[in-house]
């Protein structure tokens, strides 16, 4: 349902919103594959966007979540017994969407947290929410989604520009036609520890980090400066603290 609509209004207006998305996802899929020299796909269809999702999480990984965390979040039943006693939890849901989210599980960046702005009551972000979704910003329940919509785009701009094409009608949206609101904004968006914690993340994932901080370590002793092989790694928390430190020691 449209947030910001009456009851009965739609969020994807269309007698057949299913279908409607079925045709614009197989278009984009032929759209790419013909870059590859191909000239249709004629079985390309859509199954389930959750479906998928549940694979991916569970056969697309080596290290997924188990088999409860994925059935609980996709809202299947597991029969009677199960259902009664197999409910839903933070830690394991958490996990989950970490890796829907198709962060790589193998790398220490796993624990990454999403571009967020850093202060929660930044007035240049509470103006340019209202200038960018001059509508949607009237609903309470979609602030912290919109703020998060926000940061994402900004952090990414540079990406979207090399990306999309010129013409693209992102460019064409209040935010890329003003330069300065963006440049305002930039310097407020951040992947490190803010105003938000990590979640989700497994034991193993941290253990990663601290060889991977103990190389770092190590590295500086013997004079290396290996700063420029550490980009993958900079969301892991303490990274920016501990080059700081090992920068001080062996200067």
């Amino acid at each position: 349902m449209h947030p910001t609509m009456d009851p009965d209004a739609r969020l994807f207006p269309a007698v057949n919103p299913g279908d409607n998305f079925s045709r614009s996802f197989a278009k984009l899929v032929h759209a790419l594959v013909a870059l590859d020299g191909v000239d249709r796909l004629p079985n390309v269809a859509t199954h389930s966007i959750r479906k998928g999702a549940v694979t991916f999480a569970s056969s697309g990984c080596t290290s997924g979540p188990s088999t409860g965390v994925l059935t609980t979040r996709a809202r299947w039943s597991l029969g009677d017994v199960l259902d009664r006693y197999n409910h839903y939890a933070p830690a394991g849901d958490q996990y989950a969407g970490r890796i829907v989210s198709g962060l790589p599980e193998s790398s220490a960046a796993f624990g990454t947290l999403p571009p967020h702005f850093g202060a929660r009551d930044d007035p240049v972000v509470a103006d340019a929410v209202r200038v960018v979704f001059p509508t949607l910003c009237n609903a309470a329940c979609l602030s912290t989604v919109l703020r998060m919509c926000l940061a994402s785009v900004v952090y990414h701009r540079e990406w979207l520009v090399d990306t999309f094409p010129q013409h693209h009608t992102l460019f064409s949206t209040v935010l890329f036609r003003n330069k300065d609101l963006l440049h305002q904004l930039a310097p407020n968006v951040t992947i490190n520890d803010g105003n938000i914690r990590r979640t989700g993340i497994p034991p193993h994932r941290d253990h990663r980090r601290r060889c991977t901080c103990s190389y770092i370590s190590y590295n500086f002793t013997g004079g290396k400066d290996i700063l420029h092989h550490s980009r993958s790694i900079r969301c892991c928390s303490g990274f920016d603290e501990h080059i700081a430190l090992c920068k001080e020691k062996y200067k």
